[in-house]
């Protein structure tokens, strides 16, 4: 009976030791596979910020692109009208309605015209602030003469 109580003891011990080294094995290979698949996730997660940070990084180019090109275009579209403002063509000169002012204009039209175009050559201004000039200088004449 002693034989077989060792026996026994001996199996016993032997199952116990076979039990904690299989969960010893069990738990480090669950281990490795949760450290495995967790790296995996953090990677995943790395690529998804990567990815989320080159899109946005995308967007805010194609916004500073954008924000660009409207600046530009509202450069030209300011320049275009600058040009055009200031490079202004006599289309034709109305001929006044009433008996004083076509009497007055008849007598000073050509002299106020041929000063406001010389005027205009000159000093790169728009005709009809020439003409304008052209008249204030034409009543100071006048007035000199005590007319």
């Amino acid at each position: 009976m002693n034989i077989d109580l060792t026996n026994i003891i001996l199996l016993f011990t032997a199952f116990l030791i076979t039990a904690i080294i299989i969960a010893i094995i069990v738990r480090s290979t669950l281990l490795i596979i949760l450290k495995l698949f967790a790296a995996k996730h953090i990677d995943q997660k790395k690529i998804e910020e990567a990815i989320e940070k080159k899109s946005q990084a995308k967007k805010d180019e194609d916004l500073y692109r954008n924000k660009q090109k409207e600046q530009e275009q509202y450069s030209k579209i300011q320049q275009n009208t600058e040009n055009e403002i200031d490079e202004v063509e006599i289309v034709d000169i109305v001929k006044p309605v009433g008996f004083w002012t076509s009497m007055i204009l008849g007598q000073k039209l050509t002299y106020l015209v041929s000063s406001a175009k010389l005027m205009n050559k000159n000093r790169k201004k728009g005709f009809w602030a020439s003409m304008v000039e052209a008249q204030e200088k034409a009543q100071g004449r006048q007035k000199g003469r005590g007319l």
